[in-house]
């Protein structure tokens, strides 16, 4: 028992057993969902602030288009309610800071606007920069020639498309009708909804003190 307790990682499995264990007891599991309830709310108030409401909220279509300078007006207001990531104070998947690729992003995005990759024959700028950065990301990974790889929006779709293509692989390959797979309790949140959306059994493993899945 001990060896398992430490195996978890020691605060990690005690926390884990004094909340199973708290539950049990009369009026606990209340209590509990009575934090949880205040704790939705604290993040709901942040969120959206009472204090400060959003003058400009838009529930239906207009009948009318907008001026473009109103357009930009309201952009700028929400924009203005932002916690700039520049001073080191907020969280987000914020990248870069250096004004210097800022700028050519911004040129970039203003010179491709209009385009769309669904048409590459229309547009065979952006089939060749795809088709670089899989190539890219190809050779980081040691690929061959027989080597592919698609462009998604992000770290979500991306992990999507990977449990869908080893999904597939298994049953074309061998057979798998009813697939599983493992991942550490600290897995992101994708890996959940992959599962849900293409039928993958989930199996959890605890995450050690230094971080690492307990296998």
């Amino acid at each position: 028992v001990v060896r398992n307790l430490f195996r978890g990682g020691l605060v990690n499995n005690l926390t884990r057993l004094t909340v199973n264990a708290a539950q049990v007891v009369p009026g606990a599991k209340q209590i509990l969902q009575k934090q949880q309830e205040e704790a939705l709310k604290t993040i709901e108030t942040q969120i959206f602030n009472p204090n400060d409401p959003d003058l400009n909220v838009m529930e239906e279509i207009p009948d009318e288009g907008l001026p473009s300078e109103k357009v930009l007006e309201i952009l700028q207001s929400w924009r203005d309610k932002e916690q700039s990531y520049r001073d080191g104070k907020s969280f987000g998947g914020i990248y870069t800071d250096y004004e210097s690729v800022e700028d050519v992003e911004k040129k970039a995005l203003t010179m491709y606007c209009d385009s769309n990759g669904l048409y590459p024959t229309t547009f065979p700028g952006l089939r060749k920069i795809e088709a670089e950065v899989v190539r890219m990301a190809c050779s980081l990974l040691h690929g061959d020639s027989n080597t592919c790889g698609a462009l998604t929006s992000g770290g979500t779709e991306s992990i999507l498309l990977a449990i869908k293509a080893y999904r597939d692989r298994g049953n074309e390959l061998y057979g798998i009708t009813q697939p599983e797979m493992i991942i550490p309790e600290s897995a992101h949140a994708a890996f959940i909804k992959g599962a849900h959306y293409f039928g993958v059994k989930l199996h959890y493993v605890e995450v050690n003190e230094d971080r690492r899945a307990n296998i």
